[in-house]
């Protein structure tokens, strides 16, 4: 995978789940946790990428609480 396709494949799995249908969670929402796993060659690059993604979706200035963590069994993967 290419790092673009590894960041869209992760987002399209977020947002895939039903309660995100329409983003109408996401434009009602308080506040949001985003939890970011990746292997051991996750970037910051990626993470302000996935945010960048996440962030279009909700309101403008919805408050974030972000996490990343390195997986070493991920290798090339995002969650």
């Amino acid at each position: 995978f290419s790092q673009r396709a590894k960041i869209d494949e992760c987002i399209d799995a977020v947002f895939a789940s039903p309660l995100m249908a329409d983003n109408i969670l996401a434009r009602q929402s308080g506040a949001v946790t985003v939890n970011i796993v990746g292997g051991a060659k996750l970037s910051m690059h990626e993470v302000q990428k996935i945010l960048d993604q996440v962030r279009f979706r909700f309101a403008q200035g919805t408050p974030m609480s972000v996490s990343a963590a390195i997986n070493e069994d991920y290798q090339d993967r995002l969650s």
